[in-house]
């Protein structure tokens, strides 16, 4: 009796090879797609023609105390204090990481409803 010989068995590559083929092909073309927009001529300029003139810093200490440039004021007087600032004023508010969010959202409002500048939040650079 004749034995029979057994086939292994085989995975066709070929349907694999047209699939991933298809993909990165559909891949290519939408995130060339994607990088599109609204033709803009941007300005040019170089870090210090963008690096604001007026600055201002207000600052919470970790016990919720508020400083305007080093001077100690509270929410009331920060107020008042912003109001002489000008609408190119850049208005930097540094708290510290044990001050309360609402605290620094109360101070933020203060400084965004002065009506003066942008408000900017400072943060420490996490690497």
């Amino acid at each position: 009796m004749r034995r029979r010989r057994r086939l292994e068995p085989a995975i066709e590559l070929t349907s694999l090879v047209d699939v991933l083929f298809l993909l990165i092909i559909f891949f290519v073309l939408t995130t060339t797609f994607a990088q599109g927009g609204v033709p803009v001529s941007l300005p040019g300029g170089s870090p210090e023609e963008r690096a604001p003139e007026d600055v201002t810093t207000v600052t919470l200490d970790a016990a919720g105390q508020l400083y305007l440039d080093g001077d100690p004021l509270d929410t009331a007087a920060l107020a008042g204090r912003i109001g002489g600032a000008t609408a190119e004023t850049t208005l930097r508010l540094r708290a510290d990481g044990a001050v309360p969010y609402g605290r620094v959202m109360e101070v933020f409002h203060v400084l965004q409803h002065s009506g003066r500048g942008t408000v900017l939040l400072v943060v420490e650079d996490v690497d």
